[in-house]
């Protein structure tokens, strides 16, 4: 029942009149009448509960207070009832503010007692209490409020009544820093803002082929606040690990806008070496993105090749968001020691170590403003000897995409072309007016979708005249086609355009009748979907292109030398699946059409 509910059903049951409550509580009958129909509401710990205790207490016979004490399990205490009356209004309030009454209450802490302790504004408290402000995760206001109730609760030691009240398990806590953490654990432990919700389901729909399910990545953010201590330190990959998830989970509950600084040029173990971790990092950072928080990245390229496959798979969808600057070192590693620098400016993440002993190092997450300010200026020295990694282009109509299809310009290079997708160029005219027709495509986007797939179609042909081309995409090895999306860049904003089970196979056999068709046409066929709506386009020696199929489209060229020979290589170790001869045609369409 609500307050109003309840203080109804009371005075109606010991046929209590507005006039009597009003003159025993010193308000105004109207006032009673308000509150009574729910058009004046009052705050949560309001001293009208209070009141209301004394003037019941005085209007009830001893009788009648045994009857209520009984019909509602209550004990007869100011106390008891102002939390009982005004229960419904305390569960409406945020997580924070009511582990904060629940603590003062159990303490007999009032607000300017807290006030005081803490150096704080009685009239703050207040508003923390009735949910009218609440401090942001990242506030150091909550350490502050933690730390005093871990200290009190070691000074009345209370700490089994502590721990049963507020609902937790019996732990051996015996030292200050143990209540810290169950405290502060208690306090953050709410859900998630709407907005990050919002935010995290639209990068997963973005992003789903390659994020771990949108509940863990939520549940992890849950359960993810800023710890009391200023200094975490942990060992060891394992270590870094937990401390990196802390920093990018952190980083996407910050309500202030964060300017990330990343730089590390350790062995990659420590990412690639447990995929699970892998695709949390990822979908991490793909959020932060989502929240609006800059990253600057200053990427090491000098690493194996293995190691470079994994940071082009991880990388792509990130440098695509737009939203991020990247560089690359242009000074040579001389020395044995690795570094790593994780900031956001609020918190940071670092280590320091000879190569190869990062399992046997100490790796750090502070809040320590001087060590963070020097860990930047240790990142701006960084970006001295570093240079831009890619050219951001922008794809806002058709004529743009000329620059990825120049008719007039004399193709003689090897092409490669990788997505997840069928490739579209070979569809034929009735196999796409029908699947048009179906999605229920508007005039305009029709004409738009029908110029795209003439250039892509008059371009392969060409490129076919004198060159190898290489398509790589992904076939499910089931036979599962529902909603399997039709391919194009998305300029217009429009739908996504689904195949038809039938219409999937109907382009396959396209498929198959271009690789009868052309000698130098290869396909490879992908092992696993690695980048949805991105496709990775490479025609030139100098120069590779991503380009991200999804409104709003966007596109990025990578020129650096040391980075497109590590593509090559990447590109290269696709080819193992490659089928490359007319004699295997029938083992082809039969992969393709069997799938």
């Amino acid at each position: 029942m609500s307050f109003s509910e309840k203080l109804n059903k009371l005075m109606l049951q010991y046929n209590i009149k507005n006039i009597d409550l009003a003159k025993e509580m010193n308000i105004s009958p109207s006032f009673v009448s308000k509150i009574r129909r729910g058009i004046a509401t009052l705050p949560p710990y309001s001293d009208i509960y209070d009141k209301l205790y004394y003037a019941f207490d005085n209007l009830l016979s001893d009788e009648q207070i045994m009857d209520l004490k009984k019909q509602y399990n209550l004990s007869w205490d100011k106390k008891s009832f102002s939390t009982w009356i005004c229960e419904d209004c305390i569960k409406s309030l945020p997580k924070f503010s009511i582990c904060l009454y629940k603590l003062m209450d159990f303490f007999d802490i009032s607000n300017k007692t807290l006030a005081k302790e803490l150096n704080f504004d009685p009239s703050l408290i207040s508003r923390y209490k009735t949910g009218d402000r609440i401090p942001s995760t990242d506030n150091k206001i909550i350490n502050q409020i933690v730390d005093y109730f871990a200290n009190l609760t070691l000074e009345r030691k209370c700490e089994e009544e502590l721990l049963q009240y507020i609902g937790v398990k019996s732990v051996n806590a015996c030292k200050k820093e143990d209540f810290v953490s169950i405290i502060f654990s208690w306090f953050m432990n709410e859900d998630l803002d709407t907005k990050l919700m919002d935010k995290i389901f639209h990068m997963m729909e973005e992003y789903h082929s390659f994020v771990p399910d949108f509940k863990k990545v939520s549940n992890l953010l849950k359960d993810t606040y800023i710890p009391p201590y200023h200094i975490i330190k942990k060992q060891g990959n394992e270590g870094l690990r937990q401390l990196v998830l802390l920093f990018l989970s952190l980083c996407c509950k910050s309500e202030k806008k964060l300017e990330l600084k990343l730089f590390s040029n350790q062995n990659m173990s420590w990412m690639i070496e447990d995929p699970e971790f892998f695709q949390t990092w990822r979908a991490l950072m793909l959020t932060i993105l989502e929240c609006g928080h800059k990253i600057f990245i200053i990427h090491n390229i000098e690493r194996k090749d293995k190691e470079m496959f994994s940071a082009i798979e991880g990388w792509l969808p990130l440098h695509l968001s737009g939203n991020i600057e990247s560089y690359y070192y242009t000074a040579s590693f001389s020395n044995p020691f690795s570094n790593t620098i994780f900031s956001s400016g609020s918190f940071a993440v670092y280590g320091n170590f000879i190569d190869s002993l990062e399992n046997e190092t100490d790796f750090y997450f502070t809040q320590e403003q001087n060590t963070i300010q020097k860990l930047e200026e240790a990142f701006e020295d960084l970006t001295k000897h570093s240079q831009k990694l890619l050219k951001t282009l922008h794809i806002k109509s058709i004529e743009d995409i000329d620059f990825f299809m120049p008719s007039d310009k004399k193709i003689d290079n090897t092409v490669h072309l990788m997505q997840q997708n069928l490739p579209i160029w070979h569809i034929d005219e009735d196999l796409l007016t029908e699947i048009l027709s179906e999605n229920n495509i508007s005039k305009k986007e029709n004409e738009y979708i029908c110029e795209y797939i003439k250039k892509l179609r008059s371009f392969y042909k060409k490129v076919l005249k004198n060159n190898c081309f290489f398509e790589y995409f992904y076939i499910p090895k089931q036979r599962i086609y529902e909603k399997k999306p039709f391919d194009f860049l998305n300029i217009n904003g429009q739908d996504r355009i689904y195949y038809t089970e039938t219409q999937y196979k109907k382009q396959l056999i396209n498929i198959a009748k271009t690789l009868e068709t052309y000698k130098n046409y290869h396909i490879v066929l992908l092992d696993k979907p690695i980048y949805d709506s991105i496709k990775l386009f490479k025609f030139e020696n100098d120069s590779i292109f991503a380009i991200k199929n999804k409104f709003p489209v966007s596109a990025i060229q990578y020129k650096s030398d040391i980075l497109l020979a590590k593509f090559y290589s990447y590109i290269r170790s696709k080819q193992e699946k490659s089928i490359s001869s007319l004699n295997d045609y029938e083992e082809v369409r039969n992969q393709l059409l069997t799938k």
